[in-house]
C-alpha cells in the first residue's frame, strides 16, 4: 500500500513499490536505496520543513519542502518504510 505525504503549497511525497515520487515542483524519483536520510525539523507556525537526501549516480542531492504539521505522523512512516527497504540508514 503506498504511503503518501502532502507538500505545502501542493504537491506529494509517495512511496510506492520501492521508489520515492515528490511531486510539486520539478518531479523527482528515487529508489528506496538511494535514500540517505530524511530529516524532519521542529514545528514552525504548523509547518514542518523536512530535508531529503538521495544519491543520483555521483551526485548527492538535497531537496527542501514543507508539510503541515498534522502530517507528521505520514512523514514518520515514510522514514520507516524507507529505513526498512534498505534507505536511510540511520
Amino acid at each position: 500500500m503506498p504511503i503518501e505525504v502532502h507538500r505545502f503549497p501542493n504537491g506529494l511525497i509517495r512511496l510506492d513499490d520501492g521508489v520515492v515520487e515528490i511531486t510539486g515542483s520539478e518531479p523527482v524519483r528515487v529508489p528506496t536505496a538511494d535514500v540517505k536520510a530524511i530529516e524532519i525539523g521542529q514545528p514552525k507556525r504548523g509547518k514542518l520543513a523536512v530535508k531529503f537526501r538521495y544519491v543520483t549516480g555521483l551526485n548527492n542531492n538535497t531537496t527542501k519542502f514543507l508539510v503541515d504539521e498534522d502530517q507528521l505522523p505520514a512523514v514518520e512512516q515514510l522514514l520507516t518504510a524507507v529505513q526498512a527497504a534498505g534507505g536511510a540508514q540511520a
